[in-house]
């Protein structure tokens, strides 16, 4: 069983290729459910998932086996990150981590949500998603350490800059969804 392929069908009606192999090393989820027999020998249905996210995070679990998937980036960060969570795949939580850690740089609270790139956004992600995972602190310490030194004023004037691009950010449509409760109320970013 390990050697072969099954074909996850995402939502849509779209489906993505995968060794069993990877599955099973990857996510105690998925191996308990590849366990099982399957509806229909050969799938499994995922249904809730995007295609897309699948690939990117197979591209990261089994790189030589998907050289056409996209590549981690801005664009589907979060949707691997959910993944990753969601199937309890800890390496692909360590590199979504570790993406925004060495991105840090280009975290803002000028980025629109519900952009990652979203500094608020970005720390409801590690929050939400890494947060229980003791053993990533030191790599979600970059991106909670940016937002805390973006809104910590060491004058008026940079308190009144911080204030009004929170009231502007606080002000999107987006903004409920996209900024944890625990990242609107300060808690991952007091210290």
């Amino acid at each position: 069983m390990l050697n072969e392929e099954v074909t996850l069908m995402c939502k849509e009606g779209a489906s993505v290729k995968a060794h069993v192999a990877t599955l099973v090393a990857a996510s105690p989820v998925l191996r308990e459910s590849l366990g099982l027999a399957l509806p229909k020998e050969g799938e499994l249905k995922v249904e809730q998932d995007d295609a897309g996210a699948w690939a990117a995070a197979l591209r990261l679990l089994q790189p030589e086996a998907h050289p056409e998937a996209p590549l981690l980036g801005w664009e589907n960060v979060e949707s691997v990150l959910k993944l990753a969570d969601k199937y309890d795949m800890n390496v692909l939580r360590l590199v979504c981590v570790g993406f925004l850690g060495c991105r840090q740089h280009e975290l803002s609270l000028g980025e629109p949500l519900p952009s990652p790139k979203n500094l608020l956004a970005a720390a409801s992600l590690v929050d939400q998603y890494c947060s229980r995972q003791p053993e990533l602190q030191p790599l979600t310490e970059g991106v909670t350490g940016t937002a805390k030194r973006a809104l910590s004023a060491s004058s008026l004037e940079t308190a009144l800059t911080a204030a009004r691009k929170l009231r502007k950010v606080a002000a999107e449509p987006a903004y409920e969804e996209s900024v944890s409760l625990r990242v609107q109320v300060g808690g991952p970013l007091r210290g």
